[in-house]
């Protein structure tokens, strides 16, 4: 089996890793509205596979620490059926997340 770094991989973000996003967004964003990242009604998160490992590599250490999010990913045609809400649910209805 192949998996491009592009595809989507879903998460369960644990309370370090929602801080550590936040952080992030705030670091290269500045006062540009936060917005969670698309997330489903039991806890799992969408992003591409690049995108997870750049922003929280630094921050997996299994066995040493708290994790960013729990060990299990979900390849995208393994998706959960996401809620949206907010401004959010629009982007997402266009296809645009």
């Amino acid at each position: 089996m192949e998996f491009n770094i592009n595809e989507h991989v879903w998460v369960k973000l644990t309370d370090l890793g929602r801080a550590i996003h936040r952080a992030d967004h705030e670091k290269w964003c500045g006062s540009i509205p936060y917005l969670a990242p698309p997330t489903s009604c039991d806890g799992w998160s969408r992003f591409q596979m690049h995108e997870l490992m750049k922003l929280f590599g630094s921050h997996i250490s299994p066995g040493f620490g708290p994790l960013p999010f729990e060990t299990t990913i979900k390849l995208d045609w393994q998706r959960p059926i996401i809620i949206p809400t907010g401004p959010e649910s629009l982007a997402l209805e266009k296809g645009l997340i």
